[in-house]
C-alpha cells in the first residue's frame, strides 16, 4: 500500500476504469472544495454593488460559508440549492483505494479554478460562475465514465453535485 492508495471495496468495476474514475473523483472533489473556499472568500470580501444580495445568493449554495445573520436569509433563498456535502466524493474516492486529498497543496494540485483575488461584487460573480462551469465540466465527465463503467452510484453522487453547480452558475451570470 504506497501513500495514496488504500485498501479498496469489491465493486466490480475494471481496475482501469476505477482507476480513471479514482482520478476523476479527486479532480471533482478539489474542485468542489475550491469553489467552496471562493464562496467563503467572497462572503467576506466582497463590496460594491448588489453586496447583500450576492452574500444572499452564496450563503443559499454553500450554507457552511454564511455569516451569523444571514443565515436565516440563506434559507429563504429557494433559487439555488445548496451543494451536496463533499463526502459524498469523498467516500467514493475511498471506496476506489484512493486518498482523499486533505491539504491545499494537495488540493491545489488536482483542481482547475483560480482564485480570483477580488472584491469586487461583479468580479467574484463572474469568477465564481466560472469555477462551476469548470466544475460541471469535470462533473459531466467523471458521470459519464461512471455510466461506462457501469456505477450508478458515483454517476448519482455526481449528477446531484452538476445540478448545484449549473444552478449556481447560471444564477450568477444573471446577477450581473
Amino acid at each position: 500500500m504506497t501513500a495514496s492508495t488504500l485498501k479498496e471495496a469489491a465493486t466490480g468495476i475494471k481496475p482501469a476504469e476505477k482507476n480513471e474514475l479514482a482520478q476523476k473523483l479527486v479532480a471533482a472533489y478539489s474542485e468542489q472544495q475550491a469553489i467552496v473556499n471562493q464562496i467563503k472568500a467572497a462572503r467576506w470580501n466582497n463590496q460594491g454593488a448588489r453586496a447583500a444580495e450576492f452574500a444572499q445568493l452564496l450563503a443559499a449554495a454553500a450554507p457552511e460559508a454564511a455569516c451569523q445573520p444571514s443565515q436565516y436569509q440563506a434559507r429563504q433563498n429557494q433559487t439555488v440549492q445548496p451543494f451536496p456535502p463533499s463526502y459524498q466524493i469523498a467516500e467514493r474516492i475511498s471506496v476506489f483505494g484512493r486518498r482523499v486529498p486533505s491539504d491545499y497543496n494537495e488540493l491545489f494540485e488536482y483542481s482547475r479554478i483560480e482564485d480570483p483575488q477580488t472584491q469586487e461584487t461583479y468580479q467574484n460573480a463572474e469568477a465564481i460562475a466560472k469555477a462551476c462551469e469548470t466544475f460541471a465540466q469535470t462533473a459531466r465527465h467523471t458521470i459519464k465514465m461512471a455510466q461506462q463503467a457501469d456505477d450508478p452510484v458515483t454517476a448519482q453522487v455526481m449528477t446531484a453535485q452538476l445540478q448545484t453547480a449549473e444552478q449556481l452558475a447560471t444564477q450568477l451570470r444573471r446577477f450581473e
